[in-house]
Protein backbone atom coordinates (compact mmCIF):
# COMPACT_ATOMS: atom_id res chain seq x y z
CA UNK A 1 0.00 0.00 0.00
CA UNK A 2 1.38 3.30 -1.31
CA UNK A 3 1.05 6.36 1.42
CA UNK A 4 -0.56 9.47 0.05
CA UNK A 5 1.43 12.76 0.52
CA UNK A 6 -0.37 15.23 2.72
CA UNK A 7 0.65 18.82 0.63
CA UNK A 8 -0.89 21.22 3.13
CA UNK A 9 2.06 20.00 5.89
CA UNK A 10 4.30 21.12 2.89
CA UNK A 11 2.46 24.39 2.28
CA UNK A 12 2.35 25.12 6.36
CA UNK A 13 6.54 24.65 6.28
CA UNK A 14 6.91 26.98 3.34
CA UNK A 15 4.57 29.95 5.41
CA UNK A 16 6.89 29.36 8.43
CA UNK A 17 10.04 29.24 6.34
CA UNK A 18 8.91 32.41 5.24
CA UNK A 19 7.62 33.98 8.47
CA UNK A 20 10.77 33.65 10.04
CA UNK A 21 13.08 35.02 7.47
CA UNK A 22 10.76 38.13 7.47
CA UNK A 23 10.50 38.34 11.51
CA UNK A 24 14.93 38.20 11.23
CA UNK A 25 15.16 40.78 8.05
CA UNK A 26 12.65 42.90 9.54
CA UNK A 27 13.56 43.45 13.03
CA UNK A 28 16.91 45.70 12.75
CA UNK A 29 14.43 48.25 10.25
CA UNK A 30 11.81 48.22 12.87
CA UNK A 31 14.14 49.05 15.78
CA UNK A 32 16.01 51.80 13.92
CA UNK A 33 12.73 53.95 13.15
CA UNK A 34 10.89 53.20 16.05
CA UNK A 35 7.37 53.74 14.12
CA UNK A 36 4.70 52.55 11.48
CA UNK A 37 6.79 51.68 8.70
CA UNK A 38 6.78 48.42 5.63
CA UNK A 39 9.43 47.04 7.84
CA UNK A 40 7.09 46.74 10.56
CA UNK A 41 4.36 45.47 8.79
CA UNK A 42 6.19 42.96 6.76
CA UNK A 43 7.39 42.10 10.96
CA UNK A 44 3.84 41.55 12.41
CA UNK A 45 2.89 39.89 9.41
CA UNK A 46 5.71 37.37 9.87
CA UNK A 47 5.15 36.37 13.34
CA UNK A 48 1.20 35.79 11.93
Amino acid sequence: MKKARNINLDLIKIIACIGVVLLHTTMPGFKETGRWNYSSYLYYLGTY
